[in-house]
């Protein structure tokens, strides 16, 4: 008589492959998580800029120091006063405004390897 043996779960090396994909995942995760997080605190600065009732009527050096004001609020240390107009552009045709955001955020991973992320965002009222 030949008992059949069944394999069940997995073997001590399927295991480990896992888990050290799974750290991998993690890892690059939290590196990019500031990334995303800061595009997430500038998305929403320039939406509430846009969003504001009189934004129409102020001019483009109102709406620069009121953006700056809400990046340094929000800790938003990429986009500074010093280098905003190499990443924001403010458009104003009457009372339509568009405020465009465009930058790379980088992320370094492990000895010359890095992450890259490339951000275009745009809010007009």
């Amino acid at each position: 008589m030949i008992l059949k043996r069944q394999q069940r779960g997995m073997t001590f090396w399927m295991l480990l492959f896992v888990l050290v994909v799974l750290g991998i995942a993690f890892f690059v995760a939290m590196k990019l998580f500031p990334i995303y997080l800061e595009s997430f605190k500038i998305d929403r600065a320039i939406e509430s800029v846009t969003s504001d009732p009189g934004v129409g009527d102020r001019s483009r050096t109102e709406i620069f120091d009121t953006l700056v004001k809400r990046f340094d609020i929000d800790d938003v240390t990429r986009i500074t006063e010093r280098n905003f107009k190499n990443y924001v552009g403010i458009d104003k045709k009457g009372r339509r405004v568009r405020i465009t955001v465009e930058y790379r955020a980088e992320a370094h991973l492990v000895g010359n390897v890095s992450l890259v992320a490339d951000f275009k965002k745009r809010a007009s009222n």
